[in-house]
C-alpha cells in the first residue's frame, strides 16, 4: 500500500489495478507450476459466468475503487475502512440472502462502528467535515 500510494499519484488507478491483477494471476500460475496443481478451466457457462462476475465486481472493482480512495484518502484513515468488511458482509448478507441477524451480529457490528467512530484519524475528519458544512450554513 505505500508503494502503491505514491504509484497511484503517476499513474491511472485502473492501469494500476491492471498491472496489480496481472501480476497476481502470473504469480498465482508460477506457484501452480512450482507445486505441481492442476490447472483446469472452467467449461460450464454457468461456471464461467459466475467467475468472470467474481472477477469483475469483488477483485477487480473493489481493487480500483480501493486504489481511487488512496490516492486522496490518508492512508491512517484509508485503513482503518477494512474494519467495516465484517460490518458490511453482514448487512449484505442479511439484507440480499436472507441470513437471520442474530443479537451477537448486532452487538459486534455496534462495537465495530463504535471503535472506528472513536479513532483519531476518523474522529479529526469528522470534525472538518462538520467544520466545513457549519461554514456552508
Amino acid at each position: 500500500m505505500l508503494w502503491g500510494k505514491g504509484t497511484l499519484k503517476r499513474v491511472d488507478s485502473l492501469v494500476y489495478t491492471a498491472w496489480a491483477m496481472i501480476a497476481g494471476a502470473t504469480a498465482t500460475l508460477f506457484f501452480c507450476l512450482l507445486f505441481d496443481q492442476p490447472l483446469k478451466p472452467p467449461l460450464d457457462p454457468e461456471v464461467l459466468v459466475l467467475l468472470a462476475v467474481l472477477i469483475a465486481g469483488p477483485t477487480v472493482g473493489a481493487f480500483w475503487l480501493w486504489n481511487i480512495a488512496a490516492r486522496d484518502v490518508p492512508l491512517p484513515l484509508l485503513n482503518i475502512t477494512q474494519y467495516l468488511i465484517p460490518v458490511c458482509a453482514i448487512l449484505f448478507a442479511h439484507f440480499l440472502l436472507g441470513e437471520p441477524l442474530g443479537g451477537w451480529q448486532t452487538a459486534g457490528m455496534f462495537l465495530i462502528a463504535g471503535g472506528v467512530a472513536l479513532d483519531p484519524a476518523v474522529l479529526g475528519s469528522l470534525k472538518r467535515a462538520a467544520a466545513r458544512l457549519k461554514k456552508r450554513l
